[in-house]
């Protein structure tokens, strides 16, 4: 088989079939994220660790169920902020190779 054969069913197998991320990405830069933070960022740094322990302390009076629905609401914020961030660091990252590739 030649090679731009080879290719072409190569490309037809991909285009019929749509990729599988799991059920918490919707791409392979949201799979990256995912994997990076599940099996390198598993702690808390000392500032977050603060940022959180203020956080509880400005709850303190509030129902379970209050604080609950606040934790939970600003843990959303926070990854879908930090996801933000990585694939935004990922974008420049490549933009970066571009154009001192083309300098």
């Amino acid at each position: 088989m030649k090679m731009d054969n080879f290719a072409r069913l190569l490309q037809e197998m991909l285009n019929a079939t749509e990729p599988n991320f799991g059920d918490n990405a919707d791409s392979v830069l949201g799979l990256l994220y995912n994997i990076y933070y599940e099996q390198v960022c598993t702690d808390d740094t000392d500032e977050v660790k603060l940022a959180f322990d203020e956080l509880y302390e400005s709850i303190t009076g509030k129902t379970l169920r209050e604080q609950d629905e606040i934790i939970n609401a600003v843990c959303r914020i926070c990854c879908k902020h930090q996801q933000t961030g990585f694939v935004d660091g990922i974008h420049l990252g490549f933009q970066l190779a571009k154009e001192l590739n083309n300098e």
